[in-house]
């Protein structure tokens, strides 16, 4: 069982919500400013605006207008630093010693309330860099996740990549970007978590003070659910000898029980080296030498995924294995003893990260800017309660006729990705 932990939560003066998680036998103190907004909220001629944003905002403070006086305060400090951007949210850490939590809530503050952008374009230079990173030279996706979502979601912002785009890129100008800090980087659109061996009122003091200056705004609107298009196969050349698959499914989520019963059901099907697609194509058939399934949402989105990565040739035999677990989990569901082990997977899992204060930080954000997330405790006490008729009901409600896609990667035998494909629509319709 995961042991709660005493939570506080507080709203600033002008709107901002902290979260203090009291973690007392933890040996470091994390802090994370989250932000509400993400690639799903950015026009394709903005595509990403928010993770350009990210960037800048390590370039320099009013206090430290340079990158370098920047990282030189979190060197004193001996933080960790760092930020991530998502489809739903930006956020920005630190992970201190207890000792350094005032510095360290200090420094955030400076990060959150003034961006200067200073050094705009050499910033420009490398985040087009990093876009190479992730794209072919002809601007093709390469990571098969994000193709997914692009065949899952065509022509939506839900589908583009984080990252954004070259030219996407290119064309922002300083004017656009002030204005999305100016928009979405406020108070009442962000929240502040703090987890680790720390005194509530202290931690809370700390933040009203050095984030007085955030600015209030108008909370955007919620996003509303994009639709999700029919199945089909992306086939995609490689000259790897091997072929690498990745079948997918999404749904639009209403409660927070789809989500925990797909994770269940993912479980199920297995992670890298548990459950019945481990079973059936490495240990048995040693057929695949990568396979699993991995469950991923977003706010309103759940989302399913299998992949699997086998000799050229060898993708029909693979999928007709995959097909056989999908078909019967649908149809009869899991047998007491798999959704026993399921349940113990992702406890384990969710154990794992409530040991950590940045993982704890991550948790209570994600809680907080999104309506259907639950923390730790409260996701296990569901689990537990989810039955073995849910996650069938919710195996029906994914694995729906027309609804999976498919995205091949490699060189593949002729016929090789028709023939997978063919069998694929046939049992799923």
């Amino acid at each position: 069982m995961i042991v709660p932990v005493a939570v506080h939560r507080r709203v600033c003066a002008n709107g901002l919500r902290v979260i203090i998680v009291e973690m007392p036998n933890a040996h470091t103190t994390a802090i994370s400013w989250a932000v509400r907004v993400g690639s799903r909220d950015e026009p394709p001629r903005l595509a990403g605006i928010s993770h350009f944003v990210e960037h800048l905002k390590f370039r320099g403070t009013d206090r430290f207008p340079t990158e370098t006086a920047l990282h030189a305060q979190f060197e004193a400090l001996g933080a960790l630093a760092n930020g991530r951007t998502s489809r739903e949210t930006t956020s920005f850490w630190l992970e201190v010693r207890p000792g350094q939590l005032a510095g360290a809530v200090e420094l955030l503050g400076d990060l959150a309330c003034s961006t200067t952008f200073n050094g705009l374009e050499v910033e420009r230079r490398i985040v087009i860099e990093e876009v190479a990173h992730y794209q072919d030279e002809d601007g093709v996706v390469w990571d098969l996740h994000d193709l997914l979502l692009l065949n899952l979601f065509p022509g939506q912002p839900m589908g583009q990549p984080v990252i954004g785009t070259a030219p996407s890129i290119r064309a922002m100008t300083l004017a656009e970007l002030k204005a999305w800090v100016d928009r979405h980087y406020t108070a009442e659109n962000s929240v502040v978590v703090i987890a680790g061996p720390v005194d509530a009122d202290d931690a809370v003091a700390l933040v009203e003070r050095h984030f007085a200056k955030l600015a209030r705004g108008p909370v955007p609107s919620r996003r509303d659910a994009p639709p999700v298009s029919a199945g089909k196969l992306l086939k995609l050349p490689s000259a790897s000898g091997r072929t690498a698959g990745l079948f997918g499914f999404a749904k639009v989520a209403t409660e927070s029980n789809d989500f925990l019963a797909l994770q269940l059901l993912s479980a199920v099907l297995g992670p890298a080296g548990f459950g019945r697609l481990h079973r059936t194509l490495r240990v048995k058939a040693g057929l695949a030498y990568e396979c699993s399934a991995d469950y991923f949402s977003f706010s309103d989105v759940a989302m399913l995924s299998i992949s699997v990565n086998v000799a050229s040739g060898k993708l029909p035999q693979a999928t007709a294995e995959i097909l056989n677990h999908l078909v019967e989990l649908r149809d009869r569901g899991p047998t007491p003893a798999e959704l026993e082990t399921a349940r113990l997977v992702v406890t384990t899992m969710a154990a794992a990260e409530a040991n950590a204060p940045m993982s704890r930080v991550g948790q209570f954000a994600e809680a907080a800017l999104d309506r259907w997330a639950l923390p730790v405790e409260e996701a296990e006490r569901r689990w537990m309660a989810v039955t073995a008729a849910e996650v069938q009901r919710i195996a029906k409600w994914v694995l729906t006729p027309g609804a999976g896609h498919l995205i091949a990667r490699g060189e593949p035998e002729p016929g090789e990705y028709e023939a997978s494909w063919a069998r694929w629509v046939k049992l799923l319709g």
